[in-house]
């Protein structure tokens, strides 16, 4: 993720987004880009905790899974009550220490069933 601001959305279209340098509005930034594969993935440093969340039913509800933590990031998983919309929560910022997004990034994988991707959203808490 590029940019700042207090949410964006994931998986919206089928056309990778704009890389963007510096800040502005955030952005996802996918690695390798494919939604046919009903499987993307994403690089998330954050300087404080998100969570992704969906508007799709219950039964839509896709696998996010942590894959990756960079030498200078921490995965702090929060609490899923599954009686609301989030489907990921990681309670912290994801830095441990200062220096770049990339050494601060989690890589989580997002993997969904049916012909669409689900509408999800990250928000800052």
């Amino acid at each position: 993720m590029i940019g700042h601001g207090p949410s964006l959305t994931l998986l919206a279209s089928e056309t990778p987004p704009p890389q963007l340098m510096g800040a502005g509005e955030l952005d996802p930034v996918p690695i390798g880009f494919n939604l046919k594969s009903n499987v993307q993935r994403y690089e998330i440093a954050s300087n404080t905790g998100f969570v992704i969340e969906t508007a799709d039913s219950v039964m839509a509800r896709p696998t996010i899974r942590v894959i990756e933590i960079a030498p200078n990031a921490q995965y702090a998983e929060g609490l899923l009550t599954g009686r609301d919309q989030v489907v990921f929560r990681q309670s912290l910022k994801t830095a441990l220490r200062p220096g770049s997004p990339v050494s601060q990034a989690l890589t989580i994988e997002i993997e969904w069933t049916g012909d669409r991707p689900p509408a999800l959203r990250l928000r800052a808490l």
